[in-house]
């Protein structure tokens, strides 16, 4: 794309009110000073469209998803390895006496 080419693009995101006159002015200047910038790669106009969809909807999906399996790993580790712990806890403490008693005699 070329320079001018970029300043158009700017250019109708400034009309259409996406950029305030500051952004647009910041904006136009990087562009005039860095002609060829590296392309950010999940940017939706460096994808194909099918990819750039799929891409949004893998983030919403997994915007949802993580919190529902830190849930369901919590709720797991609560149910199993939490009694086993109290368990282990009251097998210590059982030790621990024994131990005592021996020592007393």
């Amino acid at each position: 794309m070329s320079i001018a080419d970029e300043i158009e693009k700017l250019r109708r995101l400034h009309a259409s009110g996406a950029l305030t006159d500051e952004e647009f002015a910041r904006a136009k200047e990087e562009v005039i000073r860095n002609p060829n910038p590296i392309p950010i790669l999940m940017d939706d106009e460096y994808l194909p469209r099918s990819e750039a969809e799929s891409g949004s909807r893998w983030y919403l999906g997994s915007a949802f998803l993580v919190p529902l399996l830190l849930v369901a790993f919590v709720a797991i580790f609560a149910a199993v390895a939490l009694p086993k712990f109290r368990e282990g806890q009251k097998n210590l403490e059982k030790y621990r006496q024994e131990v005592e008693q021996r020592e007393k005699r």
